[in-house]
């Protein structure tokens, strides 16, 4: 695939398989052949059921869209996915991610995925501005307080606003936010909180 040239190509879908680790460079060179796939600024990573989806971004069916379809371990899976070097390169560029759950059925722990929601923030080291809906916000907020604690290289660096669908937030997840906001504002690096006025197309 990297000897094909595809320079109107505007829409790409790949889907990868549970326990399935594509060797990606190739695929990558291809890409990289296709402007119109690449240096997106805005990324979403959405969680359903049977699989998780990154798209950078997906509008009116035309991007670059990543399908990994899985059983369980959804955290897991979309990590592997963003620092693959299938999307590393693409993760870098990223200014506004959104990151929403789409009817997903949750099993797994929120204390076991703190590591893997910080795996998949990593990569997105250009990001500004995040986007949580309402059911990823309790998910997520004990690995942002995690930032903080262990002082996490390079995770989220440039993120300037937190925007949260559901802003009536629990005790501990209130106070998880409260600290992670609390620390970037002690590191010269403040992050505003707002809220998420979502959209169908969001």
């Amino acid at each position: 695939m990297d000897r094909i040239d595809t320079p109107l190509l505007d829409n790409l879908e790949i889907s990868l398989f549970d326990q399935f680790t594509p060797d990606t460079a190739q695929l990558v060179q291809f890409i990289d052949c296709s402007p119109k796939l690449k240096a997106h600024n805005e990324a979403h990573v959405a969680f359903d059921n049977l699989s998780v989806h990154l798209t950078l971004p997906w509008i009116f069916e035309k991007g670059l869209r990543i399908i990994y379809e899985v059983v369980d371990g959804q955290v897991l899976s979309a990590a592997q996915v963003c620092i693959s070097s299938l999307s590393q390169a693409f993760c870098a560029t990223v200014e506004h991610l959104y990151i929403c759950d789409n009817y997903a059925c949750w099993q797994g722990d929120i204390q076991v995925e703190n590591n893997h929601w910080i795996e998949l923030l990593r990569p997105f080291t250009s990001v500004k501005s995040l986007y949580l809906s309402q059911v990823i916000v309790p998910r997520i907020a004990h690995a942002l307080q995690e930032l903080i604690k262990e002082r996490v290289v390079g995770a989220l660096p440039a993120l300037k606003t937190l925007f949260l669908e559901d802003t009536n937030l629990s005790g501990p997840v209130q106070k998880a936010i409260g600290s992670f906001v609390s620390g970037r504002q002690f590191s010269s690096h403040p992050v505003a909180v707002s809220h998420w006025e979502r959209k169908p197309s969001d």
